[in-house]
């Protein structure tokens, strides 16, 4: 093999072990994150489940309690009913302004507005619907649901 050869797959290589690395990290500084964090609880059939977003991904938390937030996040809305929900976000965005939710229930989605600690219930939508803000995440599912953050 001719010397610049080896050059330029060792390189090539470098470059690409130095790309993975910076992805992990990225990845990891995502979820140990204090900042931008937001979790959703969804209540089915009277059973709480918790979901964390990373970027847009909805990983599965846990059973919770309703209206239970993580330490280091404030309630900032629920409709506390048997298929209803409730969303904890981390102090830097809880007061940013409107989210919206969609509650997605057998596959009818429920739009909400959630401002000030109070979610006002705003009609059905299609997935994905965000009247302001931009579309955080999902989980795309018959009893699932999407978010919008200001």
């Amino acid at each position: 093999m001719n010397k610049e050869k080896v050059v330029c797959t060792t390189v090539v290589a470098a470059l690409f072990i130095a790309g993975s690395c910076f992805s992990a990290l990225e990845a990891l500084a995502q979820t140990s994150s204090r900042r931008n964090l937001i979790f959703v609880g969804t209540v089915r059939e009277d059973v709480g489940r918790l979901y964390r977003f990373v970027g847009s991904s909805a990983t599965f938390n846990g059973n919770a309690r309703w209206d239970t937030c993580p330490q280091g996040t404030n309630l900032i809305g629920r409709d506390f009913q048997s298929n209803g929900f409730w969303l904890c976000a981390s102090p830097d965005i809880a007061n940013s302004g409107t989210f919206y939710f969609g509650n997605v229930v057998r596959d009818r989605g429920f739009y909400w507005e959630i401002s000030g600690g109070r979610a006002m219930a705003a009609g059905e939508a299609r997935w994905d619907t965000c009247w302001e803000g931009r579309l955080r995440g999902r989980l795309f599912q018959s009893n699932g649901f999407w978010i919008c953050q200001p």
